[in-house]
């Protein structure tokens, strides 16, 4: 019998459910999705049973789909937008208030003063690798327990849980027995020591956040324990719980020092990854984990659109030109705290397959004078899931028995000279 792997992908307001084989391909894919309630101050959540309702849902329709139940699944894996925070009760997994998405602002004032406040910038930089930022989970959660009735004292009596989207849906779907998340997911609350692998008792402390309701922090690869039976007729592994970006950059099969990703929107975000040890960006880059896997953490740097690392000397360009030439400056500053060059970039997201993507590509195979390449299989997040959960649970030997599945769609080379390539950045830096 053919052993299939599962992969549960949100993404914004909807949870894509792909049911992939060995090579890659998928078999069966489902959609389902969740109301998001926004105002005018910039607030963003949404009613947290439904968000794993959505994601139950997708999942069950996939496996209809390819006419498979649990027993043909190996594995499943979650890929998550991290930034999220939900606080429920221990016991019975009643949430205290609506979850907070990533992009959500109600922290935003907290920010404002912990930036303020004399080192605390400096801390969140030396332990977490990044910024002060309302869009990390640890001021979403200072915001709960400061506001919600009651949910600090329960918070201190152990009798409340925190977690980001991940947490969430395993803990759902193990039935309340394990409370845990990945690596990148803990990199991305603002609480979390990339160094020592570890909760930081001062952070916690600054923001009155008791330890207790912290979940386990485990590798991307790892056992988050399995489904309870009456979701999917039996037990299904979940083996891992990583960030969208993170799971991407495994399903491009950046594994090493120097290999880079893209992902185009309408925004663009870079990730490099670093290696083994940890690299402090100069240039305002977030440093975090890329992945967990084999007993190995692995780092990278990150550039998520929304940091403040390049000038508004952009802000006129085409669309095109204006992706191309942000990504090119941030590689450029990326190798600078690296020491070393970025040899092939690759691309995904939604404009790297759009009506202008071949444009865009070859401007940005020329602009930075390195290959460029686009994959075959579109939904790299999902499908670096399942390769970082194939390769805890044996499915796959190890990393380097994925990189024979991985394909291109298409490779861009550099078209232009060196010379032509200063000029053109001459004239995008002016225009």
């Amino acid at each position: 019998m053919e052993q299939l792997m599962m992969s549960i992908e949100q993404r914004g307001a909807f949870f894509y459910a792909y049911i992939f084989q060995r090579f890659g391909i998928i078999a069966a894919q489902a959609r389902a999705g969740f109301a998001v309630n926004r105002n005018h101050d910039g607030w963003a959540s949404c009613n947290a049973d439904e968000v794993f309702a959505a994601a139950l849902k997708a999942a069950k329709e996939a496996l209809e789909s390819a006419d498979k139940t649990y027993r043909d699944i190996n594995a499943l894996a979650l890929s998550v937008e991290r930034g999220a925070a939900l606080v429920w009760d221990a016991k019975t997994g009643v949430p205290v208030c609506d979850l907070a998405l990533p992009d959500c602002s109600r922290a935003r004032s907290l920010c404002r003063d912990l930036s303020n406040k004399e080192g605390f910038g400096y801390k969140v930089r030396e332990c977490c690798g990044t910024v002060i930022d309302h869009r990390f989970s640890a001021p979403k959660l200072a915001w709960i327990l400061e506001n919600v009735p009651d949910a600090r004292q329960c918070a201190e009596r152990g009798e409340l849980l925190f977690g980001s989207m991940d947490s969430w849906l395993i803990w759902n779907f193990t039935g309340g027995k394990t409370h845990a998340c990945d690596c990148s997911n803990a990199a991305y609350t603002m609480l979390y020591d990339i160094y020592k692998r570890q909760w930081d008792a001062d952070l916690l402390t600054a923001l009155k956040i008791p330890e207790q309701m912290l979940p386990d922090v485990k590798l991307s690869s790892a056992d988050f324990g399995e489904t309870i039976s009456e979701y999917f007729g039996g037990p299904v592994k979940i083996a891992c719980a990583a960030g969208n970006e993170n799971n991407a950059l495994f399903g491009q099969t950046c594994y090493d020092l120097g290999k880079a990703r893209v992902s185009y929107g309408s925004t663009c975000d870079v990730i490099v990854h670093t290696g083994l040890s940890p690299v402090i960006s100069t240039s305002n880059i977030m440093t975090t984990f890329a992945y967990g896997i084999a007993g190995i953490n692995k780092y990278a740097l990150h550039a998520p659109h929304w940091l403040d690392m390049c000038t508004d000397d952009e802000s006129n360009l085409a669309a095109c030109e204006k992706m191309a030439y942000r990504v090119y400056k941030i590689v450029r500053l990326a190798e600078k705290d690296t020491g070393c060059p970025v040899q092939m970039l690759h691309a995904d997201g939604d404009a790297a397959y759009g009506a202008d993507s071949d444009a865009l590509l070859q401007l940005q195979a020329d602009l930075l004078q390195i290959p460029v390449c686009r994959p075959a299989v579109k939904e790299v997040s999902a499908l670096g899931s399942v390769y970082i959960a194939g390769v805890f649970t044996g499915f796959f030997k190890g990393r380097d028995d994925v990189v024979p599945y991985w394909k291109a769609e298409k490779i861009f080379d550099p078209a232009v000279s060196p010379p032509e390539r200063d000029a053109l950045v001459e004239r995008l830096a002016k225009a």
